[in-house]
């Protein structure tokens, strides 16, 4: 009998998902066993490879997330709710004070959009700030949801899949009610 189980610890310790729009912009989330980390990724095109995206230059976008960001995210990767915002996350890019902006929004169309930026606290470092958007297909919106549950689940063992996205359906309920 075959083991169809990949043996490799460097695959059992880390998973990501990617989703590229158009040589524009690129998107990774990646979840690391070895210390339970989700980070999110924003990467724009690498000027000197057409093609190629610039994963850790100065206008790469990446952020740890947050128990709840993660919860937010796959909320809204899998339609429960109609955006996804984390605004003004306090933190450093490349040494320098910043926020860091993640809105997700589908505005009735079945391709969501999702915004990804730097805005520099200290008004004289402007020069640092930016913003990537990309599109993401329907599809690649339920990887990124289904993706993003198997972390929830994970970090949450004993708890069944369909106990936790009804949780989320009666938060979404009840955000629209607000």
């Amino acid at each position: 009998m075959e083991n169809l189980i990949n043996e490799d610890p460097q695959h059992q310790n880390y998973r990501n998902e990617k989703v590229f729009n158009s040589g524009k912009a690129a998107l990774e989330l990646n979840f690391s066993e070895t210390n339970g980390s989700v980070n999110l990724i924003l990467a724009g095109p690498l000027a000197s490879k057409p093609g190629a995206f610039d994963w850790t230059g100065q206008k790469a976008f990446s952020t740890k997330l947050s128990d709840d960001e993660v919860i937010t995210l796959c909320m809204a990767f899998l339609r429960l709710t109609h955006e996804a915002v984390l605004k003004d996350k306090k933190t450093k890019h490349h040494n320098k004070q910043v926020y860091k902006n993640v809105k997700v929004t589908f505005d009735g169309k079945p391709t969501a959009m999702m915004e990804g930026g730097v805005v520099a606290i200290n008004k004289d470092e402007r020069a640092i700030n930016f913003i990537h958007k990309i599109s993401i297909e329907p599809a690649a919106c339920l990887r990124l949801g289904l993706f993003l549950l198997s972390v929830i689940l994970a970090r949450n063992p004993g708890v069944p899949s369909d106990t936790v996205l009804t949780c989320m359906r009666l938060n979404a309920n009840s955000q629209l009610q607000k």
